[in-house]
């Protein structure tokens, strides 16, 4: 009987306000800049940075931008570990940890 082995997929899925993927966020701190932008809120930070990007909606979790950010980290280390994302929605086959 052949034996079962769980599979580590060993890539950088970044989603950050520089950009999506490790270029642009490693571009960024080596010019030694922020995307960083000025907040006076109630929050009681002086600045954020946002994801200025679109951010593709998942299927399977409609309005769930949490959701959203994580299969689409996801897909990014795929990308980054193995050159290209499977075909098709099959980030729904894996899970994050």
């Amino acid at each position: 009987m052949p034996i079962k082995r769980d599979v580590v997929v060993t890539g950088v899925g970044v989603i950050s306000a520089a950009g999506l993927g490790l270029n642009p966020m490693m571009d960024l701190l080596s010019s030694g800049s922020s995307a960083a932008t000025s907040y006076t809120g109630e929050l009681g930070v002086t600045s954020v940075a946002s994801v200025g990007v679109s951010i593709p909606e998942h299927p399977d979790f409609p309005g769930d931008r949490k959701a959203d950010l994580a299969f689409t980290a996801l897909r990014l280390a795929l990308v980054d570990a193995f050159g290209a994302a499977p075909d098709g929605d099959s980030t729904s086959n894996f899970t994050c940890l």
